[in-house]
């Protein structure tokens, strides 16, 4: 049987008007025994075990020629909010390039494996390339602006020019 505690916890709550303080008082259930939740136990780690994922993914992925299919899927496994950023990336993407093709690589970084990401490379002339880059940069903007659920994937994803 785990052994439960109850403690109290005081949580200052607002000041009333002559100026003392109103306190409210709760309880809180504690398992002194209990440990920290390891999502990684729970992670993906042969995406290619499950063909339904995969499925799901490449029809995300369907608007763009995938450079290095299987790391890019690993990766999105492993940063599931970039399925809900590309989702709603890609309108943007091509309302600003409605004639353009459009690529997606996973970029490894060799030294920190902290600043991987993908990438998205619109496939430009070299005629249009000085405005074609003015739109990627108002393109960014744009992105970091978007309301996700996890704004944290927003450094994992990148735009640039081909």
């Amino acid at each position: 049987m785990n052994n439960i505690t109850t403690t109290t916890i005081r949580d200052t709550v607002s000041v009333s008007e002559n100026g003392s303080f109103q306190v409210e008082e709760f309880d809180v259930n504690f398992n002194p025994n209990s440990k920290t939740i390891d999502y990684d136990k729970y992670a993906i780690r042969n995406v290619e075990n499950y063909p339904s994922i995969v499925m799901f993914i490449k029809n995300t992925l369907s608007n763009f020629e995938l450079l290095n299919e299987s790391e890019t899927i690993k990766f999105i496994v492993k940063n599931i909010g970039l399925i809900e950023l590309i989702e709603k990336a890609t309108p943007i993407i091509k309302n600003h390039f409605p004639n353009n093709s459009f690529s997606l690589e996973f970029d490894k970084d060799p030294e920190i494996p902290s600043l991987n990401k993908l990438v998205i490379y619109v496939k430009g002339v070299d005629e249009t390339f000085d405005n074609d880059w003015k739109k990627i940069k108002r393109i960014s903007k744009e992105i970091r602006n978007l309301s996700l659920y996890d704004d944290t994937v927003k450094n994992l994803l990148s735009l640039d020019l081909w």
